[in-house]
């Protein structure tokens, strides 16, 4: 649990989140306590968000994006409602407080390398392709307002870029003035996932893969929610690049992409492992504190960062 968090968190906050869901709080398992925590509830998956985390208007960002997919029938998690029909509960403790969302649980499995195939990438092209239809479609709530990709919690990891003779930090602002000359259309840019990775999808015996985890929902540019796909698929399996084609002809078959968005392709590469890198130093805090395998993950990425920015001919 983050540890400004821990004092503010209690069984009796958790028992009176259950409350609201008609839940039993001692039966409740918690699953993940990194950002968020979250708790196995039986049939439900409850989250308690601290507002250190992230606002309840940021949630709400999130929430009314994912109902909406869901009642156009596509493959995401289904929002439980409490007690009283909200989507989302406000408990204040002190001078803060937790949001308290419930989910449904997701009756499925993790892929494996057996799942890794042809007709895999053929279903993540359907789905990304049934987003970004459905985004083109979004009517939003007048009184929330979506952030764009670059003003999000995760745009600002750059600030724990190193500052040495790599020069991460201006390799990242590079990046960020060659998007600003990206064309921007109704057809190319509209709201995202942006975490798409086998790590937040489930496959089902009878809906095959569902979704979840929105949390970094943003609007930008449909080849960022593309690319983050890519760049976690390569990173389980470097392999991947061979599958890909599989993904464009299920993607393509129901959304069309221009060839110039493709070769965008590479320097959002990039961007991802800047941004990863940045939210690793913040969350396990300065260099000289990383464990051994922290490190090793770390070097891992900024190799990466080196080999693609030498392959976009940027120095470093």
């Amino acid at each position: 649990m983050k540890a400004s968090v821990q004092p503010y968190y209690s069984p009796k906050l958790l028992a009176e989140a259950c409350s609201h869901y008609q839940l039993n709080g001692d039966q409740a398992k918690l699953l993940r306590e990194n950002s968020n925590l979250v708790f196995d509830c039986g049939d439900q998956v409850l989250r308690l968000t601290h507002s250190s985390v992230r606002r309840i208007e940021d949630m709400q960002v999130e929430l009314e994006w994912l109902i909406d997919l869901k009642n156009r029938g596509l493959p995401v998690v289904h929002l439980v409602p409490s007690l009283t029909g909200r989507f989302f509960v406000q408990i204040t403790v002190g001078d803060t407080y937790f949001t308290a969302t419930c989910f449904q649980k997701i009756y499925g499995r993790k892929i494996n390398k057996d799942d890794w195939t042809a007709s895999h990438f053929r279903l993540l092209g359907t789905l990304a392709a049934q987003l970004h239809k459905a985004a083109n479609d979004f009517s939003y709530p007048s009184k929330i307002v979506y952030p764009h990709w670059n003003e999000t919690a995760d745009y600002f990891h750059s600030r724990h870029l190193p500052e040495d003779e790599r020069r991460l930090p201006a390799l990242h602002d590079q990046l960020i003035d060659q998007f600003a000359n990206y064309p921007k259309t109704p057809e190319n840019y509209g709201l995202i996932h942006y975490d798409i990775h086998h790590g937040n999808y489930l496959l089902t015996p009878k809906q095959g893969l569902i979704l979840f985890d929105f949390e970094m929902t943003c609007k930008a540019w449909f080849m960022k929610d593309i690319a983050a796909l890519f760049y976690y698929a390569l990173n389980y399996d470097p392999t991947t690049e061979a599958l890909l084609p599989h993904f464009w002809q299920a993607y393509e078959a129901l959304k069309p992409i221009s060839a110039q968005e493709k070769e965008w392709l590479p320097a959002l590469l990039l961007y991802r492992d800047l941004m990863v890198l940045g939210y690793i130093l913040d969350v396990w805090d300065h260099r000289g504190q990383l464990t051994a395998q922290q490190r090793q993950y770390t070097d891992r990425l900024e190799k990466s960062i080196a080999r693609r920015a030498g392959q976009l001919g940027w120095a470093m």
